[in-house]
């Protein structure tokens, strides 16, 4: 099975795409390319993490995630409508090591909110009340990951002096840009990075060789991130997909770490 991980197709790399608007302020981009701060050098390591708020579904994974020693980090949102069960799901993953980011209260389009509301109302509504709500559960949270990877300038210098670190999200074709060195700088103790979206509909894809080369080689560290483990197309990716995924790091000496594990 593990072999089938291997066979995706080869993918040219490409620059990373993001229009001037989408990276807007060059400095914040300081951040991803060398140095070394926290982190286990010379460890070949995935940074694994899944977003928004399937805790109940989430925790199901627990027994696998142990199964391969991998810590992951969880960007979670919409606390304020957890029910209780969601609750004790989300108590569980942090009882077992697991790390909690932000990812935004309300899950929103941060430009069409602005354009609504304001952005004194973004600010309160989306990322305040979502540090407040992961706090009532004795986490601060250190790092923050863009809904749909998408910018706002402002914003973006906003979360940049909030947070610890920011994620964004990498599109297959730029996959190569997940792949960060063993060694990153941070500018004002503060990083941004990108992470490769993972699912059914690109897993096949993705060049699993040149990563695992590029990781191993170049001691790079491969930065990748899902929503919900499920045989439906975006967004999801199977249990047979993510146990494969589990597999190939385990069988290529790689080391699942959370975010605060390495930055």
């Amino acid at each position: 099975m593990v072999s089938s991980i291997e066979s995706s197709n080869n993918i040219k790399s490409n620059s990373f795409s993001h229009s001037a608007g989408r990276w807007a302020w060059s400095f914040l981009m300081i951040v991803t390319i060398t140095g070394c701060e926290n982190g286990e050098v010379n460890t070949p390591t995935i940074c694994l993490s899944f977003d928004d708020n399937y805790v109940n579904e989430w925790v199901e994974l627990l027994p696998l995630l142990d199964e391969y020693d991998a810590k992951v980090t969880f960007f979670v949102c919409r606390l304020g409508e957890y029910s209780d069960r969601e609750k004790d799901s989300l108590r569980k993953l942090i009882d077992h090591g697991h790390e909690i980011g932000a990812h935004g209260e309300m899950h929103v389009s941060v430009n069409q909110y602005i354009k609504s509301h304001g952005i004194f109302s973004y600010l309160r509504n989306e990322i305040q009340s979502n540090v407040d709500q992961i706090k009532q559960y004795g986490v601060t949270p250190r790092f923050f990951a863009l809904p749909y990877g998408e910018h706002n300038k402002m914003v973006n210098l906003l979360l940049w002096f909030k947070f610890e670190g920011i994620r964004d999200v990498i599109p297959t074709s730029s996959y190569e840009n997940a792949l960060i060195d063993s060694s990153i700088n941070k500018w004002i103790s503060r990083f941004w990075v990108g992470s490769l979206e993972l699912d059914n509909g690109n897993f096949n894809t993705i060049p699993w060789k040149n990563i695992v080369k590029n990781v191993t080689d170049n001691e790079t560290r491969f930065l990748v991130h899902l929503h919900k483990v499920g045989d439906g197309d975006a967004y999801e990716l199977s249990e047979e997909r993510f146990r494969l995924l589990l597999q190939w790091g385990k069988d290529n000496g790689f080391k699942f770490s959370r975010f605060g594990d390495v930055f």
